[in-house]
């Protein structure tokens, strides 16, 4: 249902003021799968997008009085994007550590909106509360465990990021020099380099994407080295995860806002290549994969923690490795 303009709906336990609200209200007893869409539009321009909603409805996971309705934990959505992604783990990453009010549920690890009481402020504005995913009334490594089972949950419309070109480099480096299906693909992540070196990094994000023929999507590995340049200092928490077939998301975090400077490897990501991969080689035997990727990075945070200071960009390279010749 529209509401256009100014309007107030009362519900059982609060009033809502706002302005072309968008209420969506189940057939009573309805649980299941739904879908509708509606345009934005964006005044004055008239310029108008389709956005196009899927949802789960399901029964109360607890009883409760007073259904929580705003400013909701839901579990993994650090940053209350809307979306459960690794830019929660950043979020937490900053962060560990800090304690407050245990979230009073049976189940508080379970995936709907929970009301919490207010902790201190995090840097992005936010409830820490927000941070505590398991409701423990902890921040700290256990939460990454929840970003990882409700990964990519959505409660929300998710707007999309705005990219920008980013000052340090980032790339993926082929460790084998011949390859041939079934066997493990190697690659090195590394950031900066001699001549450009990352200064006080304190965490990043960044997704691959490899063609789904090509890739196992089932045997990826992401591994973040504990003897890294990044990881000197202080302790850490990361994540690899493949939310969907040819989609590799991983993150890294340092705890408590310690950042570090360097540049060159940090992590690798292995993954078995498939049969199928002959579409993707020439003549010569060379192997061409090809990649695109989303990179975000985490280097400081502004005055009195108010807010978090990300550069994010996205880009394509080509990994050329050489088809092995079994000689035998």
């Amino acid at each position: 249902m529209n509401y256009e303009g100014l309007n107030t709906i009362d519900l059982p336990c609060e009033s809502i003021d706002a302005f072309n609200m968008l209420v969506y209200e189940p057939e009573a007893g309805y649980t299941g799968s739904d879908h509708f869409e509606y345009y934005y539009c964006i005044q004055p321009s008239n310029l108008c997008y389709l956005v196009k909603v899927d949802m789960n409805v399901i029964e109360a996971p607890e009883a409760e009085t007073c259904a929580c309705i705003r400013d909701c934990v839901w579990p993994g959505d650090a940053d209350l994007d809307g979306q459960v992604d690794m830019s929660d783990l950043l979020t937490i990453g900053y962060r560990l550590g800090e304690t407050g009010p245990v979230r009073s549920y049976n189940n508080p690890e379970t995936w709907f909106g929970q009301h919490a009481d207010n902790w201190n402020f995090s840097g992005n504005n936010l409830g820490t509360q927000y941070l505590d995913a398991n409701g423990d009334g902890a921040i700290t490594a256990n939460d990454v465990d929840l970003i990882d089972e409700h990964y990519y949950r959505a409660h929300d419309v998710v707007v999309k990021d705005v990219q920008q070109k980013l000052p340090y480099q980032f790339s993926l480096i082929p460790v084998q020099f011949s390859l041939d299906s079934g066997d493990v693909v190697i690659l090195d992540v590394a950031f900066g380099n001699a001549n450009v070196p990352v200064l006080d990094m304190k965490g990043a994000k960044f997704s691959v994407n490899i063609p789904p023929a090509m890739m196992d999507s089932a045997s990826v590995t992401v591994t973040f080295h504990q003897n890294s340049w990044l990881a000197e200092g202080s302790p850490s928490i990361s994540l690899g995860k493949v939310p969907w077939t040819g989609r590799i998301d991983a993150g890294y975090a340092k705890a408590g806002g310690n950042g570090a400077s360097g540049f060159g490897v940090i992590g690798t990501i292995t993954f078995i290549i498939t049969d199928d991969f002959e579409g993707f080689k020439e003549d010569d035997g060379i192997i061409q994969i090809p990649i695109s990727f989303m990179l975000e990075l985490l280097w400081d945070l502004m005055e009195r923690f108010t807010m978090l200071k990300v550069m994010k960009s996205s880009s394509h390279m080509i990994v050329v490795i050489h088809q092995r010749i079994n000689t035998t």
